[in-house]
């Protein structure tokens, strides 16, 4: 279970306080777009693969970046025509939920690699934005280091094992955020593709799940399936060929 120091919390339920008196809740139309979040995340992981740079931070560090970012950015709260602002709101208000949410991503993956972010320091991989005039919760920048075979898999094959390993079973974790004002749940993963045959030829690949909140609950509950969620979600993935391009898919769970 997901715990929080005394000292820690006498310092944060202040700020957070703060922050909600001085700023109403965020509205959608105060947060970055979802889809320009996509576009800007895929082309930092592409960049930072290309020139290896990924300082990965496991999920029980995120929550201890969690208290640093948010005794940090407290003065934000003041001033509502700054970006940090809305979001700053947001993840004081839900830092609980957030917080046992991370506790849970920390066994999403590969034994030898579970719960992996890659996020600028001084930065989250949690960001709140604008999906069609509603809130969206994103946590961004999964990463999985399997390096997928191009020569037994397709890229919408490689696409739905990562859903499969890495979304679906993270979606579980957004339990205590049921009944908030947040209407989409949305996470993003970073995978590598290789021709083996090829020296030198991993390349990036990403994929966003973007799911109405209501059916990830349902899904928690049990009244849907794996194929079920992914057929109420939207899939976007940039496969290895596309650049900083975005598809939308259908994934089949095999």
């Amino acid at each position: 279970m997901f715990k929080t120091a005394p000292s820690i919390m006498a310092v944060i339920c202040p700020l957070v306080l703060f922050g909600q008196a001085k700023n109403p809740p965020a509205k959608s139309t105060l947060l970055p777009k979802l889809n320009d979040v996509m576009t800007m995340e895929r082309l930092k992981f592409g960049i930072r693969f290309i020139h290896a740079d990924l300082p990965l931070r496991r999920a029980n560090q995120v929550v201890d970046d969690m208290v640093t970012w948010i005794l940090k950015n407290g003065r934000a709260a003041k001033d509502s025509t700054n970006p940090i602002a809305p979001q700053y709101t947001l993840i004081a208000k839900y830092y609980t939920p957030l917080g046992e949410a991370f506790n849970g991503f920390r066994f999403v993956g590969d034994q030898t690699s579970t719960g992996r972010f890659l996020y600028d320091p001084g930065a989250l991989p949690i960001v709140f934005a604008d999906r069609n005039g509603q809130v969206a919760l994103l946590i961004s920048g999964l990463v999985s280091e399997s390096v997928f075979n191009t020569l037994k898999t397709s890229a919408n094959q490689r696409a739905a094992l990562v859903a499969k390993k890495m979304v679906i079973p993270s979606v579980k974790d957004f339990k205590g955020l049921e009944g908030t004002d947040i209407q989409f749940y949305a996470i993003s993963v970073l995978y590598s593709s290789k021709d083996f045959v090829k020296d030198d030829d991993a390349r990036p690949e990403y994929l966003m799940f973007v799911a109405p909140a209501k059916a990830c609950h349902a899904f928690i509950r049990l009244e849907l399936s794996d194929q079920d969620l992914l057929d109420a979600s939207d899939i976007f993935v940039s496969d290895r060929e596309m650049g900083t391009d975005f598809r939308k898919t259908k994934l089949q769970i095999e």
